[in-house]
């Protein structure tokens, strides 16, 4: 096993605001389970694992005075238009260190999921592409509209969405036939690939391995 690090999650929303409703279900209550039971499986790899809770700016505080190593934040897509699926990340702008952390758990998230890979975005300019704004496209007035998760706190820190609230065939997927622990696993594996990369662990099974057994 290698380096421990001291890693922060924190489900999106919270309790008094639980974020988007859609399907029958709050977008809180589901991604408070994912973390609940991700935490062992961080914790089972030796990592110090701190999970915080509450509005967002408290979070912001609390990242910054624990001072991890890193931090993820994980929420539940959401679109008007219920056809849309998949998986996308989200890192703070001018950071290679969170752009590569979100690419990371995005990737372990899309191979072990089978999600669509929606991408990884800057900040939350949801209502423009990334393709738009990475070839100079978006309108002359844009501004991204960057979270504070993202912007404020002094560690690498990512956003990850496993899959879309507001998708029918997502929630059925992952919500009705309750993968939440399969949801976690797929969380841990794009987390253990940025850290294997920066040097501080070494994955003690393949990513193939990792599929076999979370199915």
């Amino acid at each position: 096993m290698g380096e421990k690090v001291h890693i922060v999650l924190a489900p999106g929303h919270s309790f008094e605001f639980k974020g988007v409703h859609k399907n029958n279900y709050y977008e809180y209550d589901e991604v408070n389970k994912i973390v609940e039971l991700l935490v062992p499986k961080l914790e089972a790899l030796n990592h110090q694992v701190t999970v915080v809770r509450g509005k967002l700016i408290d979070k912001v505080n609390q990242i910054n005075e624990i001072n991890p190593d890193l931090a993820v934040e994980i929420h539940l897509g959401n679109t008007n238009n219920q056809n849309i699926s998949g998986s996308r990340s989200f890192y703070s702008q001018n950071n290679p260190k969170s752009k590569y952390l979100a690419e990371s758990v995005l990737e372990g998230v899309v191979r072990m999921l089978g999600t669509h890979n929606v991408g990884s975005w800057i900040g939350w300019y949801k209502k423009i592409s990334p393709s738009l704004v990475k070839n100079g496209k978006a309108p002359s007035d844009w501004r991204p509209k960057i979270d504070l998760f993202l912007s404020k706190i002094n560690t690498t820190t990512c956003l990850i969405e496993p899959f879309y609230l507001s998708s029918v065939s997502d929630v059925e997927k992952f919500l009705t036939r309750n993968k939440h622990e399969f949801v976690a696993e797929a969380v841990k594996s794009g987390i253990e690939i940025y850290l294997k990369d920066e040097g501080k662990i070494e994955s003690e099974s393949t990513m193939d391995e990792l599929v076999l057994s979370a199915a």
